[in-house]
Order: C-alpha cells, then sequence, then structure tokens
C-alpha cells in the first residue's frame, strides 16, 4: 500500500470528516461558508486554494491531484456565479468565471445538485521526511 496516495475512498472520508467538523452540514450551510471564502479574498488564486482546501482539508500535504473531484450541477453553478461576480470586482480585465472554469472543479448532472464524488481523482501526498 502506498501511503503517499490518497485514494477516492480516503478523499471522500476526509472531506466528510472536514466537512462535520466545519459544521457544514446543510447546502446552506455550504453555501454561506463558500460565500464567506469569496468575501475575505482578494485574488483568484486565494479563493481557489480555499475552495480545494475544502474539499481537500490535507490540502498542505498534498503534491499533486490527478483528476478532479466532482461536485453536482447546482454545488457548481453556485460557485461560478460567484467567481463571476467576483472578477468582475476584483479582476475586471479577465473573463469572469475563467479561472473557474479552467481549473475548477467537474460538474456531472448525474449527481444529487451538492454531491461530491472522488471516483477519477486521488492526491500524492508530500513524502515526510525520515
Amino acid at each position: 500500500m502506498n501511503d503517499n496516495l490518497a485514494t477516492p475512498e480516503r478523499l471522500e472520508s476526509e472531506c466528510q470528516a472536514h466537512w462535520k467538523q466545519l459544521g457544514l452540514n446543510s447546502p446552506e450551510d455550504v453555501q454561506a461558508y463558500i460565500q464567506a471564502i469569496f468575501d475575505s479574498c482578494n485574488d483568484q488564486s486565494e479563493v481557489m486554494s480555499a475552495l480545494y482546501e475544502l474539499l481537500f482539508p490535507a490540502w498542505d500535504n498534498i503534491d499533486k491531484i490527478n483528476g478532479y473531484p466532482v461536485v453536482g450541477e447546482e454545488f457548481w453553478l453556485f460557485v461560478s456565479r460567484r467567481f463571476i461576480d467576483f472578477d468582475r470586482i476584483h479582476h475586471p480585465r479577465v473573463m469572469p468565471g475563467g479561472a473557474w472554469m479552467n481549473m475548477g472543479f467537474a460538474s456531472d448532472k448525474s449527481l444529487a445538485p451538492w454531491e461530491i464524488s472522488f471516483t477519477g481523482c486521488n492526491a500524492e501526498l508530500i513524502p515526510l521526511a525520515s
């Protein structure tokens, strides 16, 4: 077993535990949390990192993500709309929402509106120093 590879099952388990710890128990809780991310950031990269950290709580220990997490369409659209508004204010010279379309999560209409899937996604962890 490769301890430096986080499987889809491990990623899902860590994400669920993280959300429970954050008190994110409903779509409304998640929406408020995501809105707070946008409200507290001034740059696309800050927002993107915070969104990835929301799904990957071991973010600082990840070397590389293979594949993308997949979210339900409502989740994806909610973030997309926030990015469009954010970019119009903070980055008026870029395509609004472009960073989310290029580097954000994938979307799948077959998932429940706020469901997250890590199927087809894994993370290579930074090796621990010996």
